[in-house]
């Protein structure tokens, strides 16, 4: 979708706080703006507004920045309770099934950087582009 917000996030907050059906209002607020759902709640909750009455997280995808944050705790020996509670889910067993995801992306990706690294070692800038996208993918989420 777009990357602009057509609305004021005083505008959104209005709206908010003035819908009869919040659930509803989730997804004016998406066609308004032109943003899917999980981007109108994320912006919502930059926003400050709590929206346990409204949605469960365990049907909103974690973000990349939400991803980093889970794989550097966990890395730096926080427990999945820990985390959850940090990142306001509900439960650990979604953090703990989104990390494992996570190790096996890495795992998956380990000997393609070990490979790229080895060429830009040796001198030889190129890598294939199954190796740029792993490590740009990787970079972005802290891994």
């Amino acid at each position: 979708m777009t990357k602009r917000w057509y609305m004021t996030d005083n505008e959104i907050k209005r709206s908010w706080r003035c819908a009869e059906d919040r659930k509803a209002q989730i997804r004016i607020l998406g066609e308004l703006n032109g943003k899917t759902r999980a981007e109108v709640i994320r912006k919502l909750e930059e926003l400050g507004i709590d929206l346990s009455d409204v949605i469960d997280r365990k049907h909103v995808r974690f973000s990349e920045e939400e991803d980093r944050k889970i794989w550097q705790m966990r890395q730096n020996g926080d427990a999945f309770c820990k985390i959850a509670a940090a990142l306001g889910v509900k439960g650990y067993f979604r953090i703990m099934h989104r990390y494992d995801e996570l190790m096996k992306e890495y795992q998956q990706a380990k000997p393609l950087i070990e490979r790229a690294l080895k060429r830009y070692a040796n001198g030889d800038p190129r890598a294939t582009a199954e190796e740029k996208t792993m490590i740009r993918t990787l970079i972005r989420r802290g891994i």
